[in-house]
């Protein structure tokens, strides 16, 4: 999921989405780019934490993890899903 040219609530509703089709669809692990934005300080890196521990989607994820420099590095994410 990418989430390059979203606003803050577009972005948090499209991960809130992303994250429970995924889980629908049976994936176990996901990548979600956030950019970097200007100088490292993009809102929505910046918020996407906080967002992944709202209380409905913490009890659907596993880990999250900064991506590897080949899928985003700093400006990506792994989040590992739950089985239901």
């Amino acid at each position: 999921m990418d989430l390059h040219g979203s606003n803050q609530i577009e972005a948090r509703n499209l991960l809130e989405e992303f994250i429970n089709q995924s889980i629908e669809s049976g994936k176990r692990l996901v990548l979600v780019v956030t950019g970097k934005g200007q100088k490292g300080e993009g809102v929505i890196k910046n918020n996407i934490l906080s967002w992944l521990n709202n209380k409905d989607l913490r009890k659907k994820i596993l880990a999250v993890n900064q991506a590897s420099n080949k899928h985003g590095g700093s400006g990506a994410l792994y989040i590992l899903l739950r089985k239901f």
